[in-house]
């Protein structure tokens, strides 16, 4: 008992290790466009979690969204937004909200991701499922620079990149995917307990 106590307390305060994840500028996996250019790429595999699990999730980087232009269209893993008129676009996480063509563009070019759970994986299609793949839109969520996730059911996260155009982007993001640390009160606690059965040892052997 005292030494899985002493594991658990050690490894809570050395800190889990971070796996990290390269999502190219072009991976939005189909989705938010009407056809499927052979320079898109599908949404990236990133880390099997179970459920419970919470993880924070964090990106750097920076991609440009249109290398066909003069004027870099940059943008980091929060997104920008942009108007383009009088065209009508439809971005994967406006698909996602069942939104409707706008041109208007809201967290354009921002991180993006998907949870499976084990019962629909594995995939053998990773594109979107209005393009002839596996996946849902409805699925697609926001993460930007920083966010916290609580897995709802052991699966995977999938990444990519919120634009109805990736064809023409250049550029990556950096993904960071680690375990959050338990609450130092939790810490102390684990602590306490080691301490408390170390001492009762020492007590019985004396």
């Amino acid at each position: 008992m005292l030494r899985l106590v002493l594991c658990a307390f050690l490894l809570t305060t050395s800190g889990a290790l971070a796996s990290t994840f390269t999502v190219d500028a072009k991976a939005n996996g189909a989705f938010g466009i009407d056809t499927l250019p052979t320079t898109i790429q599908s949404l990236v595999a990133g880390p099997t979690l179970t459920a419970g699990q919470r993880v924070l999730l964090s990106a750097s980087g920076t991609i440009n969204g249109d290398v066909t232009e003069p004027t870099p269209l940059l943008s980091g893993p929060d997104g920008i937004n942009f108007t383009f008129l009088p065209n009508l676009f439809l971005t994967p996480l406006d698909e996602a909200a069942g939104l409707s063509f706008s041109s208007t563009i809201s967290d354009g070019l921002a991180l993006m991701a998907l949870f499976l759970p084990d019962s629909s994986l594995p995939i053998l299609n990773p594109f979107s499922s209005a393009r002839g793949g596996d996946l849902s839109a409805s699925d697609l969520f926001f993460v930007g620079s920083n966010l916290s996730f609580t897995a709802p059911d052991t699966g995977q996260l999938f990444f990519g990149i919120n634009d109805l155009r990736p064809d023409n982007n250049s550029g990556a993001y950096l993904v960071t995917v680690s375990q959050v640390p338990l609450p130092a009160g939790f810490l102390l606690l684990l602590g306490g307990l080691a301490m408390l059965r170390l001492q009762k040892r020492r007590q019985i052997t004396a």
